[in-house]
């Protein structure tokens, strides 16, 4: 499946625990970022409501604090898979990874 946000492409399968992105840099090269995904981490992430806190994101994902969740957060946001929409709040730019 493949999902289109501006000049960021995911190519996403179902078959692979992989999430690979296709973002077109200021000079039209492709910049390929891969993130191995396993099956807990992508069924967490369906787990998710589409609008979620930061504690939400740590209970689900079984973080023991907010802070350990923030490497994550962060990922997912440069994955283009979230958003922050206000500090601590966040939502899905995808429905699977």
């Amino acid at each position: 499946m493949a999902q289109s946000d501006g000049d960021v492409l995911a190519i996403i399968s179902n078959e692979h625990p992989y999430c690979v992105f296709f973002e077109i840099n200021h000079k039209n090269h492709a910049i390929i970022s891969q993130r191995r995904r396993t099956n807990k981490f992508i069924e967490c992430f369906r787990q998710l409501p589409d609008e979620f806190t930061t504690e939400k994101f740590a209970q689900v994902f079984g973080y023991a604090n907010n802070r350990s969740a923030q490497k994550t957060l962060e990922r997912l946001i440069e994955d283009k898979a979230i958003e922050r929409t206000m500090r601590g709040n966040y939502r899905k730019l995808v429905s699977e990874l």
